[in-house]
């Protein structure tokens, strides 16, 4: 059940929209700001009277939402963001496509070692899942188009050095970026399970704030 739920959880392709998101990494100062507010606010009274030519005017001081919410929302965010940084690989993070990459200057012999960093500690990278030997001898077969014995390469056995040095050929390096980079994707699915609950949890939190204010404008023929 649980090894059915992480198939389906959003990859940190679709994760980055929201940890590098401004307003939703800004939580962290809302992390602060809301209780050091409300603790301010608490003394005011829900209405303030004061009179203008002879004219009592009366503001209400009431807030249209619960600070509990908007804080709860902001904790999620943040859980949701400190998740994100320490998990998301950094490649996926820096890198928005292949453009990008190529234009940093690295060098491709970095995406085979990626590769095979991931694909020798899958139990690791991976968990609960594992990097199959077809994905394995697809890179090696296809993409760098090794010339060696690719069978031979088990996941206990250090990468041979010619396999490293033998290079990517040029019309696959773009290819062979993207296919590393899914799999960096879909990398540490319980933490992508977590980063989910988080930023959904946050989101509804923060609708139901959204919501209140709504219900406040409607009450108060303030439309």
């Amino acid at each position: 059940m649980i090894r059915n739920l992480l198939y389906k959880v959003p990859l940190w392709d679709a994760l980055k929209v929201l940890g590098n998101n401004k307003i939703v990494r800004s939580s962290y100062f809302w992390l602060f700001f809301v209780p050091a507010t409300a603790k301010v606010l608490e003394g005011i009274k829900d209405t303030l009277s004061f009179t203008i030519f002879d004219e009592t005017i009366t503001l209400n001081m009431a807030l249209p939402f619960s600070w509990q919410m908007f804080y709860l929302s902001s904790v999620f965010f943040s859980l949701g963001s400190a998740v994100y940084s320490i998990c998301c690989p950094g490649s996926i993070k820096k890198y928005n496509n292949f453009n990008e990459w190529k234009e940093r200057g690295k060098d491709e012999s970095a995406l085979i070692r990626a590769f095979f960093n991931i694909y020798r500690y899958d139990s690791y990278y991976m968990w609960p899942f594992s990097i199959p030997d077809s994905k394995k001898n697809y890179f090696v077969k296809h993409l760098i188009c090794y010339s060696g014995d690719y069978k031979q390469i088990k996941k206990n056995e250090s990468i041979p050095i010619a396999l490293i040095k033998s290079g990517i050929p040029e019309e696959n390096l773009k290819e062979t970026f993207h296919y590393v980079q899914d799999i960096f994707s879909s990398t540490k699915p319980i933490p992508r399970l977590f980063c989910t609950i988080c930023y959904s949890l946050g989101f509804a939190f923060f609708c139901i704030v959204l919501i209140e204010n709504f219900i406040y404008v409607f009450n108060n023929g303030l439309l």
